[in-house]
């Protein structure tokens, strides 16, 4: 990975997929492992083996990631406060799906799993981070033998295994309805853990423009996928012995056949986040953990590693034990956004990843002082000179300061790295005279040590004049 990204002129942040919390690491979190694991068996039930790709280039085409997936132009996901435009047509990728047409178009092995780190400009909380891993998993049957009912239920029983093989033979599941673009009918299949129903996957029938953009002749152009999406059962799933649906057997039966190039296909996909699982699965609390070098948290999952592995019981599987807890201090940041109009991180003028180099602030906090440490923070959201524009109109209706908020999160990771715990907003926006004023409130703690009001007001102060410098607002 260090050397695919390296001379990209990428935020630092970024550069952490050299050094991936995942799998392929000694010291790292178990949790990682078992989605793989679990899943590979289970999706082996038709004909020939699913292949791993695990080293696919994170750096992709917005055709590849958005428009053959069916993306719609104005989806917010494309926008460039929430995904990395590393040029106009070339994105970090923000999710593995962005792999599955290339992969398709390329034929060889009709089932295959893609497991890679991701990057989006997101929230700073304790479950996102702007990068993470990404399990995908796609397999296309005979078209002429093999109905579009038949391969959701042969999906259902591969989610269905993987997760009792995670969370054990009596975890209560639970399907949801659910809206993707590239897949239809979508589900989501969601784990009852901690007193709560939590979200696992999300998976569905591939649509016939995913196919068909990737050169395979969709079995179906969608007339009558209404009538499977109506008779998918939705809700908790039966426990084991009380199953109403076929027998594996005859599920695995219903998809055989083999796959050829210019022959109708149906298919499914799911997508799986690790870092979140292995969260659940290991009681950590706060996802910058996942991404630390402190030997108090590695040490207990180095131990447990062997038999997390081999253990078929979730209640066997290491929790974490928490070291200590630092005391975190806020300082709030308030500011008027520029006319509209003007430049701002949220417009098509900062599409393009910054060529400058950010600090990055872990265990010890060190700082910059003057002009320097103002362009290195504003570089993380600001584009590089000569940067091309690349326009994306957002329709973000249930958040119409997504874009700022990415923003303010981008320049305040480039000021404290792992430092910054959380960054919300204060109250609702105020208008005065036309102009629009927010209040976001930053949390800093070190996961590590105490930190000093002195530093946090170091880092504070790059954080106010970054968010000048990169977006062009005016403090109050």
């Amino acid at each position: 990975m260090a050397s695919r990204l390296a001379g990209r002129r990428l935020p630092a942040v970024l550069r952490r997929g050299g050094r991936r919390a995942s799998a392929e690491e000694g010291g790292g979190v178990g949790g990682r492992r078992r989605p793989v694991a679990a899943v590979t068996p289970a999706a082996v039930t038709a004909a020939e083996p699913a292949v791993l790709h695990t080293t696919l280039d994170p750096v992709v085409s917005v055709d590849s990631c958005f428009d053959a997936l069916g993306v719609p132009p104005s989806h917010p996901s494309r926008a460039a406060s929430d995904t990395y435009y590393v040029s106009p047509d070339r994105v970090l990728r923000p999710h593995m799906t962005a792999h599955t047409v290339p992969l398709l178009a390329a034929g060889g092995n009709p089932a295959f799993l893609t497991v890679g780190d991701v990057y989006r400009r997101d929230t700073i909380d304790a479950t996102h981070y702007p990068a993470f891993h990404q399990m995908d998993g796609v397999r296309l049957f005979p078209g002429r033998t093999v109905t579009p009912a038949a391969a959701l239920a042969h999906l259902r029983l591969v989610l269905l295994s993987t997760a009792r093989t995670l969370f054990g033979p009596a975890a209560r599941l639970r399907w949801v309805a659910a809206d993707f673009p590239f897949t239809y009918p979508s589900v989501e299949l969601e784990v009852w853990w901690g007193g709560e129903w939590l979200e696992l996957l999300g998976a569905g029938l591939l649509t016939p423009q995913v196919l068909a953009s990737a050169g395979w002749e969709p079995a179906a152009d969608g007339t009558g996928l209404d009538d499977i999406v109506a008779a998918a059962a939705t809700g908790e799933v039966p426990p084991p012995g009380e199953a109403v649906s076929p027998a594996d057997a005859a599920v695995a039966a219903a998809v055989g056949g083999p796959v050829v190039r210019g022959e109708p296909v149906v298919g499914w996909a799911f997508g799986v986040g690790l870092d979140r699982l292995a969260m659940v699965l290991h009681g950590i609390p706060d996802i910058r953990l996942l991404w630390s070098r402190d030997e108090r948290f590695l040490s207990q999952f180095r131990r447990g590693q062997a038999r997390d592995a081999a253990s078929p019981n979730p209640a066997d599987v290491t929790q974490f034990v928490p070291y200590s807890k630092y005391p975190p201090v806020a300082k709030d940041l308030s500011f008027w956004l520029p006319p509209a109009g003007a430049a701002t991180t949220t417009t098509a003028d900062n599409a393009v990843v910054s060529a400058g180099e950010e600090q990055e602030a872990t265990a010890t906090v060190t700082t910059k002082g003057g002009a320097d440490a103002t362009a290195s923070v504003a570089a993380a959201a600001a584009p590089p000179p000569g940067g091309v524009a690349t326009t994306v109109a957002v329709d973000d209706a249930d958040d119409p300061w997504r874009g700022v908020e990415n923003s303010v999160c981008e320049v305040v990771r480039a000021a404290a790295g792992d430092v910054a715990e959380a960054v919300t907003r204060v109250g609702e926006p105020y208008t005065r005279d036309g102009a629009v004023s927010l209040c976001y409130r930053v949390t800093y703690r070190s996961m590590d040590r105490s930190l000093t009001h002195a530093e946090v007001d170091a880092l504070q102060a790059r954080v106010r004049e970054g968010v000048v410098a990169a977006m062009g607002v005016r403090l109050r």
